[in-house]
């Protein structure tokens, strides 16, 4: 039916209780054990939930086979929303994601009543129940990579890329909400029939969101574990005094080469810039810098030639 980095899904009929069920087989690898436990721990947890009322699959348990595979025995569901869009090759009407949003957000806040976060939802993961008979009902599954809300330590890196909160780029606090941002990724997804944010790195991703969404603010930065890999900041008020002197409507008060030299003005940013590979003034919406106000520090977007294994 399906293969994953860590098992491979099959379809197969329970002996014991005549059900055709979905089965995942655990491949071998060097951390095999603790990736099973991971898995199965998680599993558990969320199995604390309504799997009807709650959208999530329904984990019915896990055993080892004869041949000495970790196996894991779910319910049976349709396909995939990836599946299916690859299949009609056409965005989803805007009832239709209406219907599968209200079904994921259930989800996730069942998910939070728990403390879970998923961190890895994509439309791979998102599955039909039975799209026949009850369409556009679906569900949440895979929660191999799940991780509670207690333990997301800061600065780990999560989520596929495109589907990645900013705050795991940026190495801010993790919570719950880096699930919400992917399922807004995948409702665009959905409408647009392409990613939003498409990228290869994780520098590519935060300029695709920065242009967007505009800079985030300076005090998010100073907090961002990574927020110095991506951006850098000089304060604005001699800046915006200068430029005062210079646009001065009359000619005769307006500042001198001469008296330009006396002042002082904070380039530290532009002095890292030599140091360090070109940096990007990011736009906010209508052209104009999001960070151009008065008071605030301006955040000038470095590039960095940064991959995705620069944090792992």
């Amino acid at each position: 039916m399906g293969e994953g980095r860590y098992g491979k899904v099959m379809k197969c009929l329970n002996k014991e209780t005549g059900e055709i069920v979905a089965l995942k087989a655990m491949k071998i690898c060097e951390n095999t054990d603790y990736v099973v436990a991971k898995e199965v721990f998680m599993l558990d947890k969320v199995s604390t939930l309504d799997p009807d009322a709650d959208n999530i699959i329904r984990f019915n348990k896990y055993f080892k086979s004869t041949e000495g595979l970790h196996c894991m025995e779910f319910e049976l569901l349709d396909l995939s929303v990836e599946d299916l869009m690859k299949r009609r090759r056409a965005p989803f009407s805007l009832n239709e994601i209406r219907l599968m949003a209200k079904n994921l957000l259930i989800s996730l806040q069942g998910l939070r009543r728990v403390g879970v976060i998923h961190t890895d939802v994509k439309p791979d993961n998102v599955m039909y129940v039975d799209q026949q008979n009850e369409p556009f009902r679906v569900k949440l599954i895979d929660f191999g990579v799940a991780t509670l809300a207690e333990r997301a330590k800061t600065g780990k890196i999560m989520q596929p890329i495109a589907y990645r909160a900013p705050e795991v780029t940026l190495g801010l606090p993790l919570s719950e909400a880096v699930d919400m941002w992917s399922l807004g990724c995948c409702l665009l997804e959905w409408y647009l029939s392409f990613l939003p944010f498409p990228a290869d790195s994780p520098y590519d991703h935060l300029k695709m969101i920065t242009h967007l969404m505009g800079v985030p603010h300076g005090e998010l930065l100073k907090q961002a574990m990574y927020g110095n890999d991506y951006f850098v900041q000089e304060g604005l008020e001699t800046f915006l005094d200068l430029l005062q002197k210079m646009f001065n409507v009359d000619p005769d008060k307006r500042i001198t080469p001469a008296e330009l030299s006396d002042v002082e003005v904070t380039a530290s940013a532009y002095m890292r810039q030599q140091h360090a590979s070109p940096s990007v003034r990011v736009e906010g919406q209508g052209g104009h810098s999001s960070a151009m106000k008065q008071g605030e520090d301006e955040m000038i977007f470095k590039r960095h030639d940064v991959t995705d294994e620069t944090f792992s």
